[in-house]
């Protein structure tokens, strides 16, 4: 069968979150074909066992233990890079990202009519009080202002950290990327 869908997890101390976010991407994902990757950066609470646990008893599940490398950004171009997939997305394994969405997010890529889609966290149900914090708000808007005029493209959160694109489009500009920090689509942008 082949695999439509590959998603991403970078990790670092999630062991308690993986067996839950797998059972959430099978419910959510239903008859599509799909490959997890968790890119683990040795976490010393031994995420990359339960991931191999968890690959013993699902094969859509892969592992890749970076040993000696470490950073989110980093972690989600070797995942990206590593999938079969023709189209994959990033997301974090600590159930702050809603596999339910991946299925319109994976609709949007395959019709042709979006390069690119994304989950902000400005969607209209988001509110200061909801996050709980007005300064990280205001810091995360103006951070996202100039990431649109750095980048000459309009979004509403360039920060995201759950995103879907084409593969090839990932692996025909990994070459460019920093690899550096938290924010890989401002850097993929």
């Amino acid at each position: 069968m082949t695999i439509r869908l590959g998603v991403v997890l970078p990790t670092y101390n999630e062991r308690g979150n993986l067996r839950g976010m797998v059972e959430r991407l099978d419910r959510a994902l239903g008859a599509i074909t799909w490959e997890v990757i968790v890119v683990d950066d040795n976490s010393p609470d031994g995420t990359a066992d339960e991931a191999r646990a968890l690959a013993q008893q699902d094969s859509r599940v892969r592992v890749i233990q970076r040993i000696g490398r470490r950073g989110l950004s980093s972690a989600a171009i070797e995942g990206m890079c590593a999938t079969a997939a023709p189209v994959v997305a990033v997301m974090d394994a600590d159930h702050q990202h809603d596999p339910a969405l991946l299925v319109g997010m994976l609709e949007a890529i395959e019709s042709g009519e979006h390069a690119l889609a994304y989950e902000s966290r400005f969607a209209e149900v988001d509110s200061a009080e909801e996050w709980g914090r007005p300064d990280r708000v205001k810091a995360s808007n103006l951070a996202n202002r100039i990431a649109n005029k750095v980048t000459g493209v309009e979004l509403s959160d360039p920060m995201s950290g759950f995103f879907m694109l084409r593969t090839e489009t990932l692996r025909a500009d990994a070459h460019r990327l920093s690899g550096v920090g938290f924010k890989i689509l401002l850097d993929i942008l």
